[in-house]
């Protein structure tokens, strides 16, 4: 059974951005940073998106096009989700829309529909890729986070600025 990883996942977010008129650009699997960054040049709008695939990335891993079992499925998502709600918090991305991406197969929907309802409360998308590249946004149209969130404001990590030059963010 063909399973898509975190890279393939990244680049069909990617495509779908493009086709919306952004400029996008995803990080390799295992690279620290933000996986998928994304500006619109005309609205200036961004993008924030943290990926995760549903078989191993890593070359001349056994998990290659090996679907994750519920529990990998369970811990992919729940990182992915904490590390968008730690972006909500990063005052240089007040006015950027967080979202996280993963593939729609039987684990990783059971797990996205359950945290749905949170997601939409907080202001961050779910990016569901099928294994045929089509990409379902929910909800499809950027959206606003609560301001202020009740969490401290943080300073960009260099960690995430990696990728998320689209223009520079200044601090």
């Amino acid at each position: 059974m063909f399973a898509l990883d975190e890279n393939a996942v990244s680049q069909a977010v990617v495509r779908w951005l493009e086709d919306q008129g952004y400029q996008a650009r995803a990080i390799r699997a295992g690279q620290h940073g933000i996986d998928v960054a994304a500006w619109h040049p005309e609205t200036r709008h961004r993008w924030a998106i943290e990926a995760k695939g549903a078989a191993s990335s890593k070359k001349g891993s056994r998990r290659i096009d090996r679907p994750l079992s519920d529990g990998a499925a369970y811990g992919a998502v729940s990182k992915a989700l904490l590390n968008t709600i730690f972006w909500t918090g990063i005052t240089t991305m007040r006015d950027t829309s967080i979202g996280l991406a993963c593939p729609s197969d039987r684990y990783f929907d059971m797990w996205l529909d359950r945290i749905e309802p949170a997601c939409a409360v907080l202001g961050i998308s779910i990016f569901r890729v099928g294994t045929d590249g089509e990409v379902k946004c929910s909800p499809k149209h950027p959206v606003d986070r609560p301001a202020p969130l009740l969490t401290p404001q943080w300073p960009m990590p260099r960690s995430l600025q990696r990728n998320f030059e689209l223009p520079p963010y200044e601090d």
